[in-house]
């Protein structure tokens, strides 16, 4: 038998990814207090430390929830040396949708120096999720972590070409850019 899911849980983090979500837009990560993050969450002290032990763990349960979202959209986990690039594509693909979805939070993180501790955090994340899928795939001569590194340093600076100016670089063009990349020997 499954254990129930308790919808309050589920609404109180939804709640505080928010309210970080929030305050990340209107300063940086190193100015906010966790009393920032109640206030705007609507969540007492109390609850906030009932889930979570400081606001780093926060940051990091938030980056990785939505990088779940990305990853099972694209799901990484089935990738072998024949998809790999079609999957790095739809990788890039998905993330600009993501970013799109939320736009000024996206800015304030990727383009603000401020928020150097949240873009260490999200580069961190991806890396260790590209990391786990070019090691699956098996690339003879070619060094795992750099390549990922490789990536993932692209990744970052196509989503803030993005977010800089989305009417020069839409989706299509990075994309079609990216699979101009992928495709040279």
């Amino acid at each position: 038998m499954s254990q129930k899911v308790d919808l309050r849980i589920i609404k109180t983090k939804r709640n505080l990814y928010e309210g970080l979500a929030q305050l990340l837009a209107e300063k940086p990560y190193e100015n906010i207090k966790i009393k920032d993050i109640c206030d705007k969450s609507l969540v007492n002290r109390s609850t906030f430390y009932d889930h979570y032990s400081s606001k780093s763990e926060l940051l990091n349960a938030m980056i990785n929830e939505r990088l779940k979202d990305l990853n099972e959209a694209v799901e990484l986990k089935n990738i072998n040396n024949e998809n790999y690039k079609e999957k790095f594509l739809l990788f890039i693909e998905k993330a600009i949708d993501f970013i799109d979805l939320d736009v000024n939070i996206n800015k304030s993180i990727l383009l603000n120096g401020n928020n150097t501790i949240v873009k260490n955090v999200l580069f961190n994340s991806i890396l260790n999720d590209i990391t786990k899928a070019i090691d699956k795939i098996k690339i003879s001569n070619v060094s795992t972590e750099l390549l990922a590194r490789f990536y993932v340093a692209g990744f970052s600076e196509i989503m803030c070409m993005h977010l800089e100016n989305p009417e020069k670089y839409t989706k299509e063009v990075l994309i079609e850019f990216c699979n101009r990349i992928l495709n040279k020997k």
